[in-house]
């Protein structure tokens, strides 16, 4: 036991870090590998299929008519869809007078489960391409799904295209972007940390 714990006292900080970071990539590859593969099987027996809606599909909740704009009333602003379909992403066009803050989506598996923080994403800008946002739902069967565009009143809203389902390549899924560089390096840090924790307790308990 004495062997072990002077094995463990000799792992470096830096062996700890790297160890963590290669675990990560690991897991996140195979997890961009696994979703692109259930997303094309999706795609072939067509559970999973594209489609395109406007701003008039939804319900509008906190929002009023200005011309071709919609404009919040207050800070709870929301886009409700009865989807009862399997969803793997959304992509809409919103142009906004005001900066939006936080684009939150909610989402429902069951019928008659309302809306909460449980079942709750982010939009996030999409790469490259001005007005655009994106979520991500990794293929989920939806029920219900409601968007709240922003958390200002007074904000107009100019909404385009949204598509459902957008066909992506695998390089879409594991291709690395500023998010997932500051994922990886936040998770690495956690990890890093709990581990070089552990090491302490470990070595300090065969002491």
């Amino acid at each position: 036991m004495e062997k072990i714990s002077d094995f463990v006292k000799k792992i470096a900080s830096r062996q700890i870090i790297a160890f963590s970071a290669f675990f990560l990539v690991a897991l996140f590859l195979l997890r961009g590998f696994w979703s692109y593969a259930a997303e094309n099987i999706s795609r072939s027996n067509e559970t999973l299929v594209q489609s395109r809606m406007t701003v008039s599909d939804f319900q509008q909740i906190s929002m009023k008519a200005d011309g071709d704009r919609l404009t919040s009333t207050d800070s709870d602003p929301q886009l409700i869809w009865q989807a009862d379909q399997k969803i793997t992403n959304i992509k809409f066009y919103m142009e906004t007078s005001l900066y939006p803050g936080e684009i939150v989506v909610y989402y429902t598996t069951k019928d008659g489960e309302g809306f909460s923080e449980n079942k709750r994403l982010w939009a996030h800008p999409a790469d490259g391409e001005d007005n655009w946002y994106v979520v991500e739902l990794g293929l989920k069967n939806v029920r219900g799904l409601r968007i709240d565009p922003t958390m200002y009143a007074g904000n107009q809203m100019t909404f385009g295209t949204f598509v459902i389902n957008e066909e992506r390549t695998l390089s879409d899924y594991i291709a690395p972007d500023a998010r997932r560089i500051f994922n990886l390096l936040l998770y690495t840090g956690i990890i890093s940390s709990v581990l070089r924790f552990v090491q302490e307790i470990f070595t300090k308990k065969f002491e």
